[in-house]
């Protein structure tokens, strides 16, 4: 029996896939498996990249064409039919998983709030028959006098009115004159603290010590000419740590730019593809562009993909050697330019 490949599993994609989606998977692929992106490797290491690469060139020819894509799906349908009732009774048995452990949860959760109350309820009794019986004068070993029996607590437990007994005020009593002090003291700090940051949370206190300008202080205004820029479209796939605003000041963009460009939110997923717009200042083109070897047996397409790059960023940076013609385009170059995608330097921008 013939074994079934699943092709969209090796592209990473649905079934539902559109076109663009499956030209972008393909992209990847090849960048992934092109001998040229991989220095350093052994003959059999190469042939095996070669051949990994055909077998995701004809993947990707069956699915773009309808007819050929149309009957692959039914095949893949009934394998996946099986693989479906399999993966519902496994999803069963995971929801069942899930219930026991949140019964356990919610088991222990009640018998951790019942040692709570004991506890609680344990320190209201303490507290009330040391109140009610009293300590020793301070000075002794603050433990209850002898002839303390202990009590029930009331449902009420008052302060005692009587001040002037220092019987019921010792050192460690949470009525007693110094531990008053010493809170009234600490809610002060508190108080004091919160006010200060506050205000300069609100840059109140800074605005005092920062000279305003008057209204009769003139500038003078400098207008500068901004130089003209190429855009480099980047297939860049999103890694780990990477934040929108880091990818735009690499890029020399704005993060809306990105965001309009993938119809992205304000997060960024590990592993999603995106679409960069490098801005390159023509002034600095030899800065962030290289040249690479153009093959005229190569499609554009294929050599705009090995640099993670456009057809069109390819055009925009070689107008003078890439011509477009009737059945495509003429390359009258063996070498082109290529962008590196290295981060923009802002700093060799001012010192110019």
């Amino acid at each position: 029996m013939k074994e079934f490949i699943d092709y969209y599993a090796i592209f990473g994609i649905p079934p539902t896939a559109s076109v663009e989606e499956i030209k972008k998977a393909y992209r990847k692929l090849a960048i992934k498996y092109h001998p040229d992106r991989n220095s350093g490797l052994s003959e059999a290491e190469k042939k095996a990249l070669e051949s990994k690469l055909k077998e995701i060139n004809k993947i990707k020819d069956i699915l773009l064409n309808p007819e050929t894509k149309k009957e692959y799906d039914r095949e893949y349908f009934a394998h996946q039919s099986t693989a479906e009732q399999l993966k519902a009774e496994q999803e069963k048995l995971a929801r069942e998983a899930q219930r026991m452990r949140q019964e356990q949860e919610q088991r222990a959760k009640q018998y951790a709030e019942e040692q709570r109350a004991r506890a609680e309820q344990a320190r209201k009794y303490r507290q009330a028959g040391y109140q009610d019986n009293g300590y020793r004068e301070y000075g002794s070993e603050h433990t209850p006098t002898s002839e303390s029996v202990w009590t029930e607590p009331q449902e009420q437990y008052e302060m005692p009115t009587d001040t002037n007994n220092d019987h019921y005020y010792t050192e460690r009593s949470f009525y007693s004159r110094q531990g008053v002090y010493r809170r009234q003291k600490r809610g002060v700090f508190f108080t004091v603290t919160g006010l200060l940051v506050v205000l300069v949370g609100y840059n109140i206190i800074p605005s005092l010590f920062t000279p305003q300008p008057t209204v009769n202080d003139t500038t003078d205004i400098t207008t500068e000419i901004e130089d003209p820029t190429i855009t480099a479209i980047r297939y860049y796939t999103v890694g780990t740590g990477d934040t929108l605003s880091e990818l735009a000041e690499d890029a020399n963009c704005t993060q809306e730019e990105i965001e309009d460009r993938n119809n992205l939110g304000k997060i960024l997923y590990s592993g999603q593809e995106i679409e960069i717009p490098y801005h390159i200042p023509q002034s600095e083109l030899a800065e962030y562009t290289t040249s690479d070897i153009y093959n005229q047996g190569q499609s554009l397409e294929d050599f705009a993909t090995i640099h993670e790059t456009t057809v069109d960023s390819i055009i925009s940076l070689n107008e003078d050697t890439i011509i477009e013609t009737d059945e495509g385009y003429a390359i009258l170059s063996d070498t082109l330019q290529v962008p590196t995608f290295q981060p923009y330097n802002y700093e060799s921008t001012r010192t110019k």
